[in-house]
């Protein structure tokens, strides 16, 4: 019979040890797996310079970017997303459309690489109408990100996922 002595409760899931005294720390991160990017961590109103946000703790800067209640919305050309502190290997990135509001995928260009603040493109893996668009980027060892809305209209997104490898 297996007897455990640890019972560690994270994020509305249990983690259960049965080894007592271990020296690694148990307990499991939460949504490590992805960096979640929800429009309730943006400001009401547009910044006039760039300015930052964190997520999980992964420092986000922001320019023209902002939450007047119907989600992350990018002002128009210009405008951006980009991690500032390094996060996993990223093997996809998704940018979810706010319900309320029209989807255009060429409206918006991703990038990637191995600095903060990256240049190389990411090609649109797939979009539609009712979700938004999927950039994959499994081909490299990309720890950062940008958003940029190339358009002259405002980009409006419900939330962006970054999922790691």
């Amino acid at each position: 019979k297996t007897s455990y002595k640890d019972l560690i409760e994270a994020d509305g899931c249990f983690y259960v040890s049965h080894k007592s005294g271990s020296a690694v720390d148990p307990t499991p991160t939460p949504g490590g797996d992805q960096l979640t990017v929800s429009s309730d961590l943006f400001p009401s109103s547009y910044a006039a310079d760039d300015s930052e946000i964190s997520a999980s703790g992964t420092t986000i800067v922001i320019n023209n970017v902002a939450n007047y209640g119907n989600g992350i919305q990018m002002k128009k050309e210009g405008s951006y997303i980009y991690n500032k502190s390094a996060v996993k290997a990223i093997s996809s990135i998704k940018l979810n459309k706010s319900e309320t509001k029209k989807w255009y995928k060429d409206n918006v260009t991703v990038y990637a690489g191995s600095s903060s603040n990256p240049s190389i493109e990411i090609a649109l893996s797939s979009s539609d109408d009712e979700s938004g668009s999927v950039y994959d980027l499994s081909s490299g060892d990309y720890t950062y990100f940008k958003i940029v809305n190339n358009s002259i209209y405002a980009v409006y997104m419900s939330s962006i996922e970054v999922i790691y490898k």
